[in-house]
């Protein structure tokens, strides 16, 4: 068919041509002639995003701003970033005192980072042009201090995560190691007072003896874990407990999917078993596991505690509802289908037989534990996850397993990253010492992020060992980087 001729077809029809269309097609296609380039960029690019764009909370403030055709020039430039392994890392604040096993949770208008008693929240930016990086903000921060608790009492937050509030993204469910599950609602303006005490409302919903671990939500349900593996489902419009499980072991890591076909809590332990599936049915888990998650019948004679889990990348050959992820005390990430007929024998003492994974990674340059996981990336093919040690991030392609590369956090701080979070273009992390970021998008400059102390700042007050070394171009921060299929000798960004 001629230019001429297609030309011809209405533009509804054309439409529909290009919502078949791949992305080098389109930009071949685009360049036809100056109609077809118009029809492209008023129908095509946005076709194109609403099949292949990734979850990224953090750009959602950049739809005032670019057009279809700008994220996807955005996304394609991470793309290559990321197989470049070529990124901006940035602290994003000073060093706090002490040792704290922060928490991350994001939505799409703020980050929240919680440490100790204490959340920090940071707010997204749009864009100042078409080319420029979407900026994030210190908002606020607020102390989470509880009438009726003694002053001495634990109540370091262990877990935080957002709930529905008719998006306006103010109200967050976060549980303390005290063993108290709180609905936290941040106020409607930015405080006059940056510390902000006083200024949140707190509501508790839920209390028990023991310890939280850990907790996942959806919509207005949560699961929690905790330190002597009860597993307590709480829906929080009514404010009740619908379901209980008694593990009877060291709880450590949860996941809510109430998304798949079939919703389902995952649970991560230390016992045997340490990584089951239970079935959500009418509210409530069922008492035996629908599914149990091994490794290998080699590993399973001990047990491997599972310390995260998350869903697999948007982008696996299968659908990601129903494929988990496992970050394990042994180093090893291992992905499980749901519904894969691969089997190995159960643990023993244990009937019947367990699932195997379908996939596993690891660095063979560390033998330490995974304390953290999560999935993205730009073409969402991405895990990436968090070390107990020195502060490192492993990133593994699941196209490419093999061919994994780990990079130390800016400051290389002697710590675990105990959260990330893992967009498309970007990875917001924390260490015991500080939250930071690593950014694989175009247009970062020196104002993208907030600003921090450098070692420039000879009046600092920050330590000089905690104080990370920042690039010539006043952008990045340098970073150790090394890969797994090479001889594990580190290179400098």
């Amino acid at each position: 068919m001629s230019s001429r001729n297609l030309l011809d077809l209405p533009s509804e029809i054309i439409a529909t041509i290009l919502e078949h269309l791949h992305l080098d097609a389109m930009s071949k296609f685009s360049r036809t002639c100056r109609t077809i380039h118009s029809l492209v960029m008023m129908y095509g690019w946005a076709s194109y995003l609403k099949s292949n764009a990734q979850p990224s909370p953090s750009l959602a403030c950049t739809e005032t701003v670019w057009s279809p055709f700008d994220r996807v020039r955005y996304d394609v430039q991470a793309s290559r970033a990321w197989s470049e392994k070529n990124l901006v890392a940035r602290p994003l604040s000073d060093p706090w005192h002490g040792k704290l096993r922060p928490r991350l949770a994001i939505s799409h208008t703020r980050l929240v980072v919680a440490a100790g008693s204490t959340l920090y929240i940071y707010k997204f930016i749009s864009p100042h042009n078409r080319h420029a990086s979407p900026g994030i903000r210190f908002e606020a921060q607020y102390v989470l201090n509880r009438e009726g608790r003694r002053p001495d009492a634990k109540q370091d937050i262990s877990a935080v995560n957002f709930v529905p509030d008719g998006g306006q993204d103010r109200r967050l469910c976060v549980a303390s190691v005290d063993g108290v599950i709180l609905m936290v609602t941040l106020p409607c303006q930015k405080p006059t007072d940056l510390d902000g005490h006083g200024s949140v409302v707190i509501e508790e919903c839920y209390s028990t003896y023991s310890a939280i671990n850990a907790m996942s939500a959806s919509g207005n349900t949560v699961i929690s874990l905790s330190s002597t593996g009860t597993a307590s489902l709480l829906d929080l419009t009514s404010r009740t407990i619908t379901s209980t499980l008694e593990l009877n072991t060291q709880g450590w890591s949860t996941h809510l999917n109430l998304h798949a076909s079939a919703p389902y809590v995952a649970l991560g332990t230390s016992c045997m078993t340490s990584f089951v599936v239970h079935t959500l049915r009418e509210s409530e888990m069922t008492p035996e596991p629908t599914a149990i998650l091994s490794t290998t019948k080699k590993d399973s004679e001990r047990p491997c505690p599972v310390f995260a889990i998350c869903n697999a990348p948007p982008s696996f050959p299968s659908d990601p509802t129903q494929c988990l992820v496992g970050g394990y005390f042994d180093g090893g990430v291992r992905i499980f289908d749901l519904r894969s007929s691969r089997r190995v024998n159960a643990p023993a003492g244990i009937k019947g037989s367990a699932l195997a994974p379908v996939m596993g990674m690891n660095d063979p340059w560390s033998l330490d534990a995974l304390f953290s996981v999560s999935a993205g990336g730009a073409v969402g093919t991405h895990i990436a996850a968090g070390s107990a040690r020195h502060s490192v991030v492993a990133f593994w392609d699941v196209r490419h397993p093999r061919d994994g590369w780990s990079v130390h956090a800016p400051g290389n701080d002697s710590s675990p990253v105990y959260s990330v979070l893992l967009e498309s273009s970007r990875l917001f992390g924390v260490t015991q010492s500080r939250p930071f970021v690593y950014d694989f998008g175009s247009g970062v400059t020196a104002e993208t992020y907030p600003r921090i102390r450098t070692r420039a700042d000879r009046n600092s007050h920050v330590s000089f060992l905690n104080v990370p070394k920042q690039l010539s171009d006043g952008i990045g921060f340098y970073v150790t980087k090394y890969d797994h299929s090479g001889d594990g000798l580190a290179h400098t960004n």
